[in-house]
């Protein structure tokens, strides 16, 4: 999942947490730019992500039980 790639991120920045938060708390319609900056941090650091997952997971974003955000803050931390 984009949390664990991100997680693999996560020694390199101190700053990682709180940004990994925020992505969490954003609404659907205003995830563009946040999600643009991760997937540019990952490639950065040379992590590879699977982009039909990462699709997937984000079809469901908006799923009232937050499955999606739940996976990534513990495939993250």
């Amino acid at each position: 999942s984009l949390g664990a790639a991100l997680g693999r991120l996560r020694g390199e920045s101190g700053s990682m947490d709180n940004r990994v938060l925020a992505l969490l708390g954003t609404p659907a319609d205003s995830l563009n730019k946040p999600l643009r900056q991760m997937v540019s941090l990952l490639a950065q650091g040379n992590i590879g992500l699977d982009y039909a997952r990462l699709l997937n997971d984000l079809s469901q974003w908006d799923h009232p039980d937050d499955w999606v955000q739940k996976k990534w803050a513990r495939d993250y931390f």
